[in-house]
């Protein structure tokens, strides 16, 4: 297992870059979200437009416990879901304080999937505000560009990819007769099926004829 080593000052941001990599790291957006009414406190960091992973990773932390949560989940793959291409996943990671004894840790045997109070409308309310955070650091994207290699012809490129459309039009123009189409289905008649049904025929023709002859 490879060490990892974090200082005391160092931000959940440091900690996510020296974890996942400082291009993950460089993405992060901050959220936070409380409600007097529900008893709640979060904070979480979350990936914009610009970074797109191979598999989606959320990070749940309740009460400084690392969880999982299928509501919460299911919740941010809806936020992502109009914003990130298909096969695109982001990275998210939420703390929530809540009172203990509105947590129900007995729903999986190994007590990693919970359950708590108000659950939904805390959900829902986490996220409004990471989808409102979202769309507003969303509005412009980066976009990356191979350099043009050089001694790249941009006027011959262009003129050759005229010509090849120019000669498959007048390709498809040229119509072409049955006697110069060529047999590429095995399952279509062959010539040799052809003779033999011809030969079958006269040879029944010239059975038929000696069946009938009167003999003299």
């Amino acid at each position: 297992m490879p060490k990892i080593r974090t200082t005391s000052k160092a931000s959940k941001i440091d900690t996510i870059s020296n974890l996942y990599g400082p291009a993950l790291g460089k993405e992060l957006i901050e959220f936070s979200c409380d409600d007097k009414n529900f008893a709640f406190k979060s904070s979480g960091l979350l990936t914009n437009a610009n970074y797109s992973g191979k598999s989606f990773r959320f990070l749940l932390f309740i009460n400084n416990r690392l969880v999982e949560s299928s509501s919460a989940k299911k919740a941010f793959e809806a936020v992502y879901s109009s914003v990130l291409p298909k096969n695109s996943y982001p990275f998210v990671y939420l703390s929530i304080e809540i009172d203990p004894q509105n947590i129900d840790v007995n729903v999986h045997p190994t007590k990693n999937e919970v359950h708590f109070l108000h659950e939904d409308e805390i959900i829902a309310g986490i996220q409004a505000k990471a989808q409102q955070t979202l769309y507003k650091c969303s509005t412009s994207r980066n976009y990356y560009t191979q350099a043009r290699l050089p001694g790249f012809d941009m006027a011959a490129a262009v003129e050759e990819v005229k010509g090849t459309k120019k000669v498959r039009e007048e390709t498809e123009n040229i119509r072409v007769y049955d006697h110069e189409l060529v047999r590429t289905d095995c399952n279509q008649t062959k010539l040799d099926l052809f003779i033999a049904n011809q030969a079958n025929k006269i040879m029944t023709e010239k059975t038929s004829e000696l069946n009938t002859t009167p003999a003299t």
